[in-house]
């Protein structure tokens, strides 16, 4: 069955968009308010969304089965839970040399 994710203003009076339907396992917001993440219960594709125009910026095939849970670190990184137990950690800003 299809998941549908909304997002809402600060007071939860006014949803400001959804997310295309999908079959989302999990899902968190960056702290910046910027970006989302989520988890495909199916796939487990862990997907980056942009929250200007709810569309996807970057899906990351998955081959560790990322259902145990995600979200980002204050610094922006993503943080997924491997089903067979451990964590993946993705860089997502780019680093100045």
């Amino acid at each position: 069955m299809p998941s549908i994710v909304s997002v809402w203003d600060g007071n939860l009076e006014h949803e400001l968009d959804r997310l295309p339907s999908g079959d989302f396992a999990a899902v968190a917001r960056s702290s910046d308010g910027l970006r989302l993440v989520s988890v495909g219960r199916e796939d487990s594709t862990v997907r980056i969304w942009d929250t200007d125009r709810f569309l996807p910026l970057l899906s990351l095939a998955d081959t560790d089965r990322h259902l145990g849970g995600v979200t980002f670190t204050a610094e922006g990184q993503i943080v997924a839970g491997r089903t067979g137990g451990g964590l993946t950690i993705w860089e997502t800003q780019i680093r100045q040399r």
